[in-house]
């Protein structure tokens, strides 16, 4: 049986609805936010034109000023939109602490670590290739981020991990990915545990790792829950877990928890 149409990474009928998703808007409009208006012709261009050379260094307003992460192909800009306009992983300007599972080169690190200027993100990503971009992506932030080059999974060892040019889809699953590479792969619970002797809470843990977020979210043990605020993690439909601890929204493939009693 044939699977269903895809466009690159997405399936066709999720490109075909996304007009209609209250998050596209809200990205749409969130962009007018985050880019200089001299900027905005050109950013507009490349997003939905898919026109523009690259590398090119993307200027963002964030609220400790205006960073310029390098962006390498069309597929970071769609990233940069989607965390720093759509807001997908919405974090306070009081952040102390974020773990950035699936980090990829460091976008959604440089959208927590931009809310004020003494957080500190512990970024998690197997992909050799990534882990090279992390660096010069948080360039401006020295000593305020730790790179594990793992895989999260259940267990300490290795994986087959699938990867495709542009390095934002890796993941366990192959799908239409079609090398692969072997990565060496951490117990989740042991990281999340290794943080939390580091540090006395986690006020978001982002999760998005291409296939794996449902085991890695459902299988949080109550002594870390009770030390994490807020959790954010993607999947194709609503997966709400952890319901006695907090609140859950779904939007935009990016499911979020926050503890009851804090504020969206």
């Amino acid at each position: 049986m044939m699977g269903p149409m895809q466009l690159g990474a997405r399936p066709l009928d999720r490109i075909v609805r996304a007009p209609l998703s209250r998050g596209h808007w809200r990205a749409l409009a969130g962009m007018g936010r985050i880019y200089r208006r001299d900027d905005l012709p050109e950013v507009f261009d490349r997003f939905l034109r898919s026109r523009g050379d690259y590398p090119w260094v993307c200027p963002i307003r964030t609220p400790i000023g205006i960073v310029r992460p390098q962006l390498d192909a069309r597929d970071d800009l769609l990233t940069v939109n989607e965390i720093f306009a759509r807001r997908d992983y919405e974090a306070p300007t009081s952040l102390r602490v974020a773990v950035d599972v699936g980090a990829n080169i460091g976008l959604a690190t440089l959208y927590f670590l931009t809310r004020n200027r003494s957080a500190h993100v512990y970024c998690v990503e197997p992909d050799p290739k990534n882990v090279a971009r992390i660096p010069r992506t948080l360039a401006a932030f020295p000593g305020r981020y730790t790179i594990y080059e793992t895989a999260a999974a259940d267990a300490d060892g290795e994986a087959t991990f699938y990867v495709e040019d542009t390095g934002r889809y890796g993941g366990f699953e192959q799908d239409w990915k079609s090398k692969s590479i072997t990565v060496p792969t951490r117990s989740f619970t042991a990281l999340i545990d290794e943080v939390l002797e580091r540090e006395e809470r986690i006020d978001v843990l982002k999760v998005d790792t291409e296939g794996s977020e449902q085991q890695l979210v459902s299988s949080i043990p109550e002594r870390q829950l009770e030390r994490i605020d807020r959790i954010y993690y993607e999947t194709n439909t609503s997966e709400p877990f952890h319901l006695d601890r907090y609140r859950h929204h779904f939007d935009c493939q990016t499911n979020a928890l926050v503890r009851h009693g804090l504020e969206a």
